[in-house]
């Protein structure tokens, strides 16, 4: 299958797969490149108002455009929050592909195989005992600090496995960044 060149907004595409939340779900629009976020409110939103476009014989009987404009209880801002959710549900497949968020242990993968690479046998034991129970984040991030050299290897790792794990999601799907 060949590949489609689209011009992605890499960094909104990396928060997508890294800080994607089970509340919101991120799709790429393969003509823009961007990454559109929608919430579970504004699904609901939209789902109401479909609803109430067809009667009970499920004719459509308006369209979305138009009750929203009849609408003063929903504000600007959120109308057109409403008509990208629609486009995004109209063309999904063709113009718009799910961008779903890594698996939420990867932060935890990764501080567990960054300090297999650490030379410093010691250092390897008091940051495999701080990625444990509760506050491991938190704990491992204060330990590396105290080392400023790991640190800065620790970053460099971080965003070497992030970057790898997008440019693996963009090739399973056939997608090929302009840059």
């Amino acid at each position: 299958m060949m590949k489609r060149k689209v011009k992605v907004d890499m960094g909104e595409l990396d928060t997508a797969l890294n800080w994607g939340t089970s509340e919101w779900n991120y799709y790429l629009d393969l003509e823009t490149g961007k990454v559109i976020g929608i919430d579970d409110e504004t699904n609901r939103m939209l789902e109401e108002l479909i609803e109430e476009m067809y009667d009970e014989q499920d004719t459509q009987i308006t369209f979305l455009e138009e009750l929203l404009q009849q609408r003063n209880d929903i504000r600007d801002w959120q109308k057109e929050i409403l008509l990208e959710a629609d486009r995004v549900d109209r063309e999904f497949g063709q113009r718009y592909v799910s961008v779903e968020p890594d698996d939420p242990y990867q932060g935890y993968n990764d501080m567990d195989h960054f300090i297999a690479t650490l030379d410093n046998e010691d250092l390897q034991d008091r940051l495999s005992r701080a990625i444990h129970g509760r506050g491991a984040f938190r704990r491992f991030k204060d330990l590396v600090a105290r080392h400023p050299d790991v640190e800065e290897q620790w970053y460099a790792y971080k965003d070497a496995r992030a970057k790898e794990r997008l440019l693996r999601w963009l090739d399973e799907n056939d997608i090929e960044p302009i840059v």
